[in-house]
């Protein structure tokens, strides 16, 4: 009886623990969807174009293209998060044209921090286009 008892304690806790483990993760997953979308926001500079062509992302999900300093495109952007099989996390920003919905675009992130944002296209029919970065302004 006694023994039951102990085995009964030691699986609640390995449940707790691991109920508790999935939530701590579960946040931290939230916290860094969270934290990308917060970076994003603001005036990034296409690098080698510091003047005339930058995009401004703004917190309610729009962001506006400008070429030769002239508003070029409005878009719907998103951030989604997706998990490997091994558990790696990777964050694509996905762009909607705002006046045709069939205009999308999805980049890799392949950098995003306080100064520098580098995204890589991903071609429609597979493949990976070039590398664009650009710099907070």
């Amino acid at each position: 009886m006694k023994t039951l008892k102990n085995t009964h304690k030691i699986v609640t806790i390995l449940l707790l623990t691991v109920m508790f483990s999935c939530k701590a993760q579960a946040q931290v997953q939230t916290l860094a969807l969270a934290n990308y979308e917060a970076l994003i926001v603001g005036t990034w500079v296409t690098e080698g174009n510091p003047t005339s062509y930058y995009s401004v992302y703004e917190s309610n999900g729009i962001v506006k293209r400008y070429a030769d300093n002239n508003l070029s495109a409005t878009y719907n952007w998103t951030i989604i998060e997706s998990t490997a099989p091994s558990g790696l996390k990777s964050y694509y920003l996905k762009l909607v044209n705002s006046t045709n919905s069939n205009e999308t675009y999805t980049h890799d992130i392949d950098t995003l921090n306080d100064v520098r944002l580098r995204l890589v296209y991903q071609r429609p029919n597979g493949g990976l286009g070039k590398p664009s970065t650009s710099f907070r302004q």
